[in-house]
């Protein structure tokens, strides 16, 4: 393994390449209709998707600091981090910490996520490896580590899988050897994926959001950065899920990064079922207990909110969102819901202050849209 040089940007032009071997986004709306009703996930290096609640329990703080154990029980380390190749918005590696106190005198070592397993002790992941065998796969150097870009060989790659026996039960699907999971000749512009969060996103000289955090699909091992987007360059204050091969940066350090993102991305983004699909895979979107994630929920040209009880929970989403980011709504007590076509909602703020905070924020989020506001004023 070798440091590349620090210099790389991301283009568009290298989503059809990075994509070869991911199914194709839908083309047609009947097709990303047919697609709610699919019980598989969409994936996450796709186009832009509104993001589910339920995203951030698939996030890189929620693995980070979990333990890896092998097949017999026996603990391997601490997941520290992950290795990502944004130009293909793929998960490669995850960092392993072994030994040492509070990261000092630790030993990191990667391990390809084709070799990744579902945990059975309570963990998320385990590997089929001996504990004598896995002291001696090399630990990547600190020097490794902590640079912007790792360049890792097929060959290279293959060598580490070959450490590892992954069976029927693995995470990912193994590569054949000498070929990367996308059928690249290598796998250059390696970072870790924790070196993108709190980053601010720019389109030309327009703010469009910051990144909260990393997302990860293991089972697909590909990856998407959840985006709290601004309201100025969206039109809502929603979430959403945005491949990494969508940002352009010379380096992890660089802030902000910036992206060919425009409005129109962010106005046909589709709903993404990502997280909840997990627990009830054996039900399909719009069922009783699993209800159909939608788009943004923006009004239509005529001035309402756009028809379906997709768009009607979409927006319920995206005015609670709004209400619970905004720190001058902090501890009122607002309940969100979709009654009839319309946002309704209910419950108490303490002051005409926060009342006229709760006006504007829903306006924002929903300039035409029909609400009704049932909120008392306390005066407390």
């Amino acid at each position: 393994m070798k440091a590349l040089p620090c210099k790389f940007t991301i283009t568009a032009s290298l989503l059809a390449v990075s994509l070869t071997a991911i199914a194709q986004t839908p083309s047609s709306n009947a097709d990303r209709n047919a697609s709610r009703s699919n019980t598989e996930m969409l994936d996450l290096s796709q186009a832009v998707q509104v993001a589910s609640i339920y995203a951030e329990d698939h996030s890189l703080g929620h693995y980070s600091g979990q333990k890896l154990f092998n097949h017999e029980g026996a603990e391997l380390g601490t997941i520290r981090d992950v290795i990502v190749q944004p130009q293909s918005s793929r998960v490669r590696y995850i960092v392993v910490s072994t030994g040492g106190m509070m990261g000092i005198g630790n030993s990191l070592r990667l391990v390809p996520v084709e070799a990744l397993r579902r945990g059975t002790k309570g963990s998320a992941f385990e590997v089929q490896i001996l504990k004598s065998a896995w002291m001696q796969v090399p630990p990547i150097s600190d020097e490794e580590y902590s640079a912007d870009h790792l360049e890792i060989s097929p060959a290279q790659h293959d060598e580490m899988l070959r450490r590892f026996a992954s069976g029927s039960s693995a995470i990912a699907t193994a590569s054949a050897p000498g070929a990367s999971p996308t059928g690249d000749t290598g796998f250059p512009g390696l970072i870790r994926a924790s070196t993108m969060r709190g980053k601010w996103v720019q389109a030309g000289d327009r703010k469009v959001g910051k990144i909260d955090t990393i997302v990860l699909d293991m089972k697909r091992s590909t990856a998407a950065a959840l985006l709290d987007a601004s309201g100025e360059f969206t039109g809502t204050t929603a979430k959403y899920l945005i491949p990494l091969n969508r940002f352009l940066f010379d380096n992890t350090r660089q802030n902000p990064f910036t992206t060919n993102l425009t409005r129109a991305d962010f106005d046909k983004a589709q709903p993404s079922n990502f997280g909840k699909a997990d627990s009830t895979a054996s039900q399909a979107p719009g069922t009783p207990n699993e209800p159909a994630l939608s788009p943004t929920g923006r009004t239509n040209s005529s001035g309402g909110v756009t028809s379906g009880s997709d768009d009607l929970a979409a927006s319920v989403r995206a005015v609670r969102q709004a209400i619970d980011g905004d720190p001058g709504l902090a501890g009122e007590n607002i309940q969100v819901s979709g009654e009839n076509g319309k946002v309704v909602l209910r419950g108490s703020v303490r002051n005409e202050t926060a009342r006229s905070t709760l006006d504007s924020v829903v306006k924002r989020v929903l300039p035409n849209g029909m609400v009704e506001t049932q909120v008392r004023v306390e005066n407390r």
